[in-house]
C-alpha cells in the first residue's frame, strides 16, 4: 500500500496516520478471538509472569491484562500481523 504525500506529510507533523479498513474485518475477528483466548487464560494466573502483564485489580472473575509479552511467540497469528505487508509498508515511511 503506497501512501500518498498527504498521508506522508500528516504523519512526519503528527506522529500518527489513521488507515481506515487496512486490515480486513475476517483478521480483525481472528485477532479478537485470539485476544479474548488470551484473556481468559489470564484467569488461572494471580500475577505478572513470562506472558501476562497484569494489572493491580487482576482477578478470575475479572481479568486486567494491560499487556501480552512477546505475543508473537505466544500465537502465530500475532507474528503473521507484524510481519504483514499491510501493517508493515506504511510504516516503512521515508523522506522523500
Amino acid at each position: 500500500m503506497a501512501l500518498t504525500t498527504d498521508q506522508i506529510g500528516f504523519y512526519q507533523d503528527n506522529g500518527y496516520l489513521l488507515l481506515e479498513q487496512a486490515i480486513p474485518s475476517s483478521v480483525l475477528t481472528s485477532l479478537r478471538k485470539t485476544v479474548d483466548r488470551f484473556i481468559d487464560g489470564s484467569r488461572a494466573v494471580e500475577t505478572s509472569n513470562h506472558i501476562y502483564d497484569l494489572g493491580q485489580s487482576h482477578s478470575a472473575d475479572s481479568p486486567r491484562v494491560r499487556r501480552l509479552k512477546d505475543p508473537h511467540l505466544r500465537d502465530p497469528l500475532f507474528k503473521q500481523i507484524a510481519e504483514c505487508n499491510t501493517i508493515v509498508d506504511p510504516v516503512c515511511i521515508r523522506d522523500r
